[in-house]
C-alpha cells in the first residue's frame, strides 16, 4: 500500500477462532506428518498451510490462532484450508464455522525521509505519548491514544483505542496494535500528516502511486 508520500506493507497478521469442541490432537499427528506436536513444550499443534502462508496453532480445546498472514483475507482463506484439508478430513463435518477475530495486524512502512526523533516530545499530547531512550534502543515508541472507528471484513464495527509505532531517524516505521486494514492506512496517514506539518520529517524524496 502506497501513495505519493510514504508506504505502508502488512507484514504479519494474527487471529484468532474457536471451533467450540474438543480435539484430541494426536489424531492430526497420525494422519498428517508434516503437522508439529510437541506437547511437553507448547500444548498447540503447528498446522501450516502453502497457498496463503501461514502457520495454524490449533489447541485441543477447540481454538485455533492463525499467523504469518499478509492480507486479511489470507486469513479466512487459510482457516478455510485447514478445516477442509484437515479437521474436517480427521473429525468429520464440523458443526459450526470458527467466527475469526482479527487481534492485531503488525505493518512496517517508509516515509522516505529523516524523522526527527528528538522532537517528537512536541507532539500533541492529546492524540501522542512518546518514549525515546536512544541509549537503550535506536528508535522511537509513539502510542496513538486516539480511538478511531472502523469496520472489518464481516462489516462489523469496531472502535480500535490505541496503536503503538516503532519510529526510526532512518524513516522507516513500524505499526502494531490495528486490527483492521483500514485503521493501519488511517493512523499512519494521520502520523505522517503530523509529522509533516511540525516540520518533524525531513524529506528525501516522494513516490508515485
Amino acid at each position: 500500500m502506497k501513495n505519493e508520500h510514504y508506504t505502508i506493507n502488512l507484514v504479519n497478521i494474527v487471529a484468532s477462532g474457536n471451533y467450540h469442541r474438543t480435539f484430541e490432537l494426536n489424531k492430526i499427528i497420525e494422519k498428517n506428518s508434516t503437522a508439529e506436536y510437541r506437547p511437553e513444550q507448547f500444548p498447540g499443534l503447528v498446522y501450516r498451510t502453502n497457498n496463503p502462508k501461514t502457520a495454524m496453532l490449533i489447541f485441543s480445546s477447540g481454538k485455533i490462532v492463525c499467523t504469518g498472514a499478509k492480507k486479511v483475507k489470507d486469513v479466512y482463506k487459510a482457516v478455510d484450508k485447514v478445516t477442509k484439508d484437515c479437521i474436517e478430513k480427521i473429525f468429520g463435518k464440523q458443526p459450526q464455522k470458527p467466527v475469526i477475530n482479527i487481534q492485531n495486524i503488525v505493518a512496517s512502512g517508509n516515509f522516505y525521509g529523516d524523522i526527527l526523533l528528538e522532537e517528537l516530545y512536541h507532539l500533541p499530547s492529546s492524540r501522542y505519548s512518546v518514549m525515546y531512550e536512544p541509549e537503550q534502543f535506536p528508535g522511537a515508541v509513539v502510542r496513538d491514544k486516539l480511538p478511531i472507528h472502523t469496520t472489518d471484513d464481516n462489516k462489523k464495527k469496531l472502535t480500535e483505542r490505541s496503536s503503538v509505532f516503532l519510529l526510526f531517524a532512518s524513516g522507516k516505521i513500524v505499526c502494531t496494535g490495528c486490527k483492521t486494514e483500514e485503521a493501519v492506512m488511517t493512523r499512519t496517514g494521520d502520523l505522517y500528516k503530523t509529522l509533516e506539518g511540525l516540520k518533524f520529517l525531513e524529506k528525501e524524496i516522494s513516490i508515485t502511486s
